[in-house]
């Protein structure tokens, strides 16, 4: 029997024993010690017995099945379910307990939120719980909630049953499928992450790495010489990518053409040794990504953080931080935890999320620097009169031997018209 398992039947038990005390001596309906009674009595006992859990709420109905010591979602091929959101449900169906008999009127329903599901603008949840026989535990229409000095209450009904209680008891109940599940893939810290990797299906490959966890940006390999980061951390969108990494649909990977779609791979590698191997498809507008994680012990030296200009001598490896053998363990375990859950599923993960695993190196670099263009002016000294650039003044004919064209015969005298745009850039 594992952890879930023991942590279920203790809870229940506590709640088996609890109910038991307060009911010895209290007669019926507890008129001897005005103590509460319980809504469903007959659960406290059965409560293991529940192996299918059936939800349905604003036109959604969400099946949960116990498959050993797990819960599974039906309606999301099998998936885990949050086993600890069911067991919540559960001791909260059992441990509900009567505060007040309310309306009996089904017109006065809607106001409490307990009418029938299908009935419309309808806002009740109807819980049913069957055993493995296919038999009913228990069916309840669960309606409206509010806090009070004593706690949560919430107004509930016995499915096929007019009356209205008002219950002691902190019972929330949603009916989509998906949230039964667990929709959180992994955290993994950006601080871990030593490279990430992401290889195209034309063969490019984008590389953003650390030299040391205390680093606070991401260097990316192989930029061009001529060009430069849009900015500093820019390389962090693939460092930090598996920080957080959920979903929003999953189905089993037979069920997608995932190969035919394929458009990058991606590897994640830690400075305590997990690699994580990821595939990402893009089929119609959505991105799926399948996934699996190992265990690599780090090398003993990492190379440097900038990359090496041409011409100059590369520097010399850093030493790795060095990993404990019980740290290495623990990130086995955890490769291990990984891949039993994700192994064979496909995750429709949020679009941003999915562009960040088809980045390509271009997207991570500035626009180019274009040169400007030349006016068409030549260089040189732009002053008045003469000067350097100046075409040479010709002596004439009238002219006395060495006597400029300033003289007296008037100034610029005899000297050829200037084209235009030509000269000294007067």
């Amino acid at each position: 029997m594992t952890p879930k398992s023991l942590g279920l039947l203790a809870a229940v038990t506590v709640v088996v024993v609890a109910a038991a005390f307060l009911l010895r001596d209290r007669g019926p309906a507890g008129a001897a010690t005005g103590e509460s009674e319980r809504l469903l009595p007959e659960l406290s006992a059965r409560v293991n017995d529940v192996v299918r859990l059936e939800v349905t709420k604003g036109g959604e109905t969400a099946v949960l099945e116990r498959e050993g010591d797990d819960w599974v979602s039906r309606d999301v091929s099998g998936y885990p379910a949050k086993f600890e959101t069911v067991k919540e449900k559960l001791v909260a169906l059992t441990t509900l307990e009567i505060l007040e008999a309310k309306t009996k009127k089904p017109e006065n329903y809607a106001k409490l939120g307990v009418q029938d599901p299908d009935a419309p603008d309808s806002e009740s949840a109807l819980v049913v719980l069957k055993d493995a026989g296919g038999s009913e535990v228990a069916r309840l229409i669960v309606g409206n909630s509010e806090y009070s000095r004593s706690g949560r209450r919430v107004y509930v009904r016995r499915a096929g049953d007019a009356q209205v209680y008002l219950c002691k008891g902190d019972l929330t109940v949603e009916g989509g499928a998906l949230t039964w599940i667990d929709k959180e893939i992994l955290r993994v810290a950006s601080t871990r992450v030593r490279t990430a990797t992401i290889t195209h299906a034309d063969g490019e490959v984008v590389s953003a790495f650390k030299g040391v966890p205390s680093e606070p940006n991401f260097a990316v390999a192989d930029v061009p010489l001529d060009r430069s980061l849009k900015h500093a951390s820019v390389g962090s969108q693939l460092g930090n990518a598996l920080a957080y990494l959920s979903f929003e649909d999953v189905k089993p990977a037979g069920e997608l053409a995932l190969a035919e779609n394929r458009i990058a791979t991606a590897e994640f590698v830690t400075f305590d040794g997990l690699i994580v191997d990821l595939e990402t498809a893009k089929i119609e507008e959505d991105y799926w990504i399948t996934l699996n994680a190992r265990l690599e012990p780090p090398p003993d030296a990492i190379g440097p953080t900038v990359p090496t200009p041409e011409g100059e001598e590369a520097a010399e490896p850093e030493p790795a931080p060095p990993v404990a053998p019980e740290k290495l363990e623990e990130v086995r375990v955890e490769a291990e935890e990984l891949n039993a859950r994700t192994l064979g599923w496909a995750f429709r993960v949020p679009s941003y999320k999915g562009e960040v695993f088809a980045r390509r190196l271009e997207d991570l670099l500035a626009e180019p620097v274009v040169p400007e263009e030349p006016t068409g002016e030549p260089a040189g000294d732009t002053s008045e009169g003469e000067g350097e650039g100046d075409p040479p003044v010709p002596e004439t004919a009238d002219e006395p031997t060495g006597e400029t064209a300033t003289g007296e015969a008037g100034e610029d005298a005899g000297k050829p018209e200037e084209p235009a745009g030509e000269g000294g850039g007067g």
